[in-house]
């Protein structure tokens, strides 16, 4: 995420600036900075690539994701330009995106599951994160996030026994 700010001013008078913040490619994180942003009565600007997927549109399939990928390779680049998912082949390297209004949140489509017990109790953690601290955060992202159910399951391809 890039934030940019006073270079973004705007006078409205003589005496008085409206600063604008701006932050591309923010993902979650974008999205939680600039609510802050509002709550202490600042504007913020949002910048993504690519469009807004709502939960009908997410692929459920394997072939259907195929379909919203776009592919760039050394040979070349195929699959639309609005694609939702996007695959960049420099050979050892493979970048795996998602482009649109969400960014990386478009990889996992918004999926909100609760935190494993066993990642709480990892020690690494604050101590001021512990118990209902955990929980209460938790929730609050889960409200903000406006969290639902989505009424069908994606169907996946069959895992490969090695």
């Amino acid at each position: 995420m890039q934030m940019e700010g006073p270079k973004n001013a705007h006078a409205h008078s003589d005496t008085q600036a409206e600063i604008i913040r701006t932050m591309q490619h923010c993902g979650y994180g974008g999205s939680v900075a600039a609510l802050r942003l509002a709550e202490a009565g600042l504007k913020a600007c949002l910048l993504e690539k690519g469009r807004q997927w709502e939960a009908h549109q997410f692929p459920t399939s394997a072939w259907q994701t195929l379909g919203t990928t776009r592919w760039h390779t050394p040979l070349g680049v195929s699959g639309s330009s609005n694609s939702l998912y996007q695959i960049h082949y420099q050979g050892a390297v493979i970048a795996f995106v998602a482009a649109g209004l969400g960014g990386g949140s478009l990889i996992n489509g918004g999926v909100v599951l609760p935190t494993p017990a066993r990642a709480k109790r990892d020690p690494r953690w604050p101590l001021e994160w512990s118990g209902a601290a955990w929980d209460n955060a938790q929730s609050r992202a889960r409200s903000m996030l406006q969290e639902e159910s989505v009424a069908h399951a994606m169907q996946l391809l069959p895992r490969s026994r090695s």
